[in-house]
């Protein structure tokens, strides 16, 4: 007696995992097993995220109390703050927003000085990581749009520096700092350096003892002091294998290969659904689909329908076409949604346009995958 040939299906997804055991005429079991998704309860975010945000918060503080230990020994050596005691800075009867101010135009004690100069260091103001976040992060664009805000304020009203405006200005009569999600008392990091060379220029000028060059460096130094990005070799090292080839490294997500990798495989798991039945592209659909997002921005389930040129009772297994709730209407067409988007390979396009070189060097270099792979793993890991 031979045992009869079975098929078994899996469905696995983030919070369920269902099996069927099948043979050519029966079902042999059914299973489903749930559990809870790693997520937030509320927010639907992953677990990971949570921890991570936690992590650099828990970095940031101890990198900041770092700084602020170095800047009290820098006080001591230089006699600001014989004791390194920080209290004797805190006891003060103004503001360090307003001794900022005053240090433009009087010469401060040495604890006022210290008060100064540990606020700013304190609190160093908004610095990029990087420049292509501005354009997607809308945090850091909204800090962006407050640090340019205040500094057109600084310009037309005749501020000299930043503490000058926060505890002179009339806006910030209320508060000093962001709060409840508004940016608008946002400053760059550079404004600060400005400031520092401003109040030590005035100081000297005024006869404070404690403005010689050493500490001014000492100080700039701890305002302006942030770790270098990874890369290179740094960069590759934290880069892991490929599950399948074990002596190479994982390929960027933004290379060639890649794309045309994710290409291909939705175009292997894309069906054509007809009234009574449903078939997979053909070898030339697929060679034929797989041109277009490549000559294209992006390619459409729309786009695809005219390529194959596919009757209008058949559709396509991969487009939902239930109507979303934010385009209800008759007008909305659900094939225009984006199928795929060589996102990556038409960034490179568009830098040889920028370049001049798109109809000259371009036309070459876009047929050749090897150049592509090797130009993004530069950008990448330089």
């Amino acid at each position: 007696m031979t045992t009869p040939e079975y098929t078994l299906g899996l469905d696995i997804g983030i919070a369920s995992v269902g099996a069927a055991l099948l043979t050519q005429k029966n079902i042999l079991a059914l299973h489903v097993r749930t559990f809870d998704k790693a997520e937030t309860a509320k927010e639907g975010d992953s677990l990971n995220k949570v921890r991570r945000e936690a992590r650099l918060i828990r970095r940031r503080l101890r990198r900041r109390a770092y700084r602020l230990t170095r800047l009290r020994e820098a006080f001591a050596r230089h006699g600001i703050l014989p004791d390194s005691k920080i209290e004797t800075l805190r006891n003060l009867p103004i503001t360090s927003w307003q001794l900022r101010a005053e240090g433009l135009d009087r010469q401060l004690l040495p604890k006022e000085w210290g008060a100064v100069l540990y606020h700013l260091v304190k609190h160093r103001g908004f610095q990029s990581n990087r420049k292509s976040e501005l354009k997607t992060d809308q945090k850091a664009g909204e800090m962006l749009n407050g640090v340019q805000k205040n500094q057109d304020v600084m310009e037309n009203d005749g501020y000299r520096t930043v503490g000058e405006l926060a505890a002179r200005d009339p806006r910030f009569a209320g508060q000093k700092r962001n709060k409840e999600g508004s940016y608008t008392h946002t400053f760059d990091r550079s404004q600060l350096e400005h400031e520092l060379a401003k109040l030590f220029e005035r100081q000297r000028a005024l006869g404070n003892p404690h403005t010689d060059r050493i500490l001014e460096e000492e100080v700039h130094t701890l305002l302006m002091s942030r770790r270098a990005a990874l890369s290179g070799e740094q960069l590759l090292e934290m880069v892991g294998t490929c599950t399948f080839e074990p002596q190479e490294k994982r390929i960027p997500k933004a290379s060639i290969y890649f794309e045309r990798f994710s290409l291909w495989q939705k175009l292997n798991n894309l069906k054509i659904e007809g009234p009574r039945e449903s078939r997979p592209l053909s070898s030339e659909e697929r060679r034929q689909c797989a041109r277009l997002p490549f000559e294209t921005s992006k390619l459409s389930y729309k786009q695809m329908r005219t390529a194959l040129e596919i009757s209008n009772d058949e559709r396509f297994n991969l487009c939902s076409y239930r109507p979303s709730k934010k385009s209800d209407n008759e007008k909305h067409d659900p094939e225009s949604k984006t199928f795929f988007e060589a996102q990556y390979f038409h960034q490179l396009r568009k830098a040889y346009k920028a370049a001049h070189l798109e109809k000259t060097t371009w036309q070459h270099d876009a047929l050749d995958h090897e150049r592509l792979h090797a130009l993004r793993e530069s950008l990448i890991y330089s």
